[in-house]
């Protein structure tokens, strides 16, 4: 009776172990591209390890490290290699491994309609091919909005950007180009000693950001009107999201999905917060003409598709699939 009480134990303590082991906890190493004087840092690096430990019961737990470790344009390839598990990122940061997620910063920001389009699912798909997991793509803000220019002048409807020389990427090249501006390419902690000595005579941001840079000390004012749908990308090494037990992988589908939708929230009110202070502060806005400038900002979006597959050949064939479902579901012209 005694051996078989113990056999039954034993067999019951056999089946118990894959459970304790995937209840085991998780540390998760996140790199980011920005640090914590970037507002959005915190609507989506802490409330996301906010909301993960909860969710998760304190068994997820996050690890998190920024640009001081990996510079924003290198992170892509550690990602892919697992030297981290996590990185928050843009696309405008690893255009050189891929484009396909570019023409999202054209789309409206309906994460919901991504989703249920099929066009998340080819971003998502396109990162495998570079062992990594798309566990979500975050909106800037419910209208394209979300970026503008911080200048040390102000601009004339006539002259536009003439004999400028504006801090931008290949983002925002369709429209510093026409309006006359030339382009200076430069990482965040860099901008403010650039304006300060006259190196650059702007700096394309979105919306928010100057304030915590401090950039209003030596950028008065703020271009109008803003332009632009903001989409940073939260991934994660594939390898290491196979590695987590079905729960753990279901939490972090989860409280990706949430994320999405509340960014859009948080980055909204962040938005007109941002430009409030920046108002209180001494910044004046500049205009240009609205329909010069709604021409543009919709040539630059309509472009964009044309712009990711010519900057990486590699992603065009994919950026074509993906655009004929964009266009299917209302998401493109």
């Amino acid at each position: 009776m005694k051996s078989r009480t113990i056999a039954v134990l034993s067999a019951g303590m056999a089946l118990a172990l894959p459970l304790s082991a995937a209840a085991e906890s998780v540390s998760l190493k996140f790199l980011t591209a920005w640090d914590q004087r970037y507002r959005p840092y915190q609507a989506v690096v802490h409330e996301f390890g906010k909301s993960l430990k909860d969710a998760s019961k304190g068994e997820i737990g996050l690890n998190v490290v920024g640009p001081e470790v990996v510079k924003p344009k290198q992170q892509f390839q550690p990602t892919t290699r697992g030297v981290f598990d996590l990185n928050w990122s843009t696309v405008a940061y690893f255009v050189g491994s891929t484009t396909v997620v570019f023409p999202f910063y054209g789309m409206p920001p309906k994460p919901t309609k991504w989703r249920e389009s099929g066009v998340w699912g080819l971003a998502d798909k396109d990162f495998g091919r570079h062992n990594q997991k798309l566990l979500a793509l975050l909106g800037g803000g419910h209208e394209c909005n979300q970026f503008h220019f911080m200048l040390k002048r102000p601009v004339s409807q006539e002259q536009g950007m003439k004999g400028l020389k504006i801090r931008a990427n290949i983002f925002y090249r369709d429209l510093v180009v026409p309006l006359g501006g030339s382009m200076v390419n430069l990482d965040a902690g860099e901008i403010y000693s650039a304006l300060q000595k006259g190196v650059v005579d702007g700096a394309a941001w979105p919306v928010t950001g100057a304030v915590d840079f401090k950039w209003y000390e030596v950028a008065k004012y703020m271009m109008r009107p803003r332009f632009g749908c903001t989409v940073t990308t939260l991934a994660m090494n594939l390898d290491r999201y196979r590695k987590l037990s079905a729960a753990h992988r279901g939490t972090l589908d989860e409280e990706t999905r949430k994320l999405e939708l509340a960014v859009l929230d948080r980055l909204t009110k962040m938005d007109e917060e941002e430009i409030a202070q920046l108002k209180r502060l001494g910044v004046k806005e500049t205009w240009l003409d609205k329909k010069k400038f709604a021409e543009l900002a919709r040539a630059r979006r309509n472009g964009m598709w044309a712009l990711a597959a010519r900057f990486n050949k590699k992603s065009a064939p994919y950026i074509e699939e993906l655009h004929a479902l964009a266009r299917k579901h209302g998401l493109a012209e």
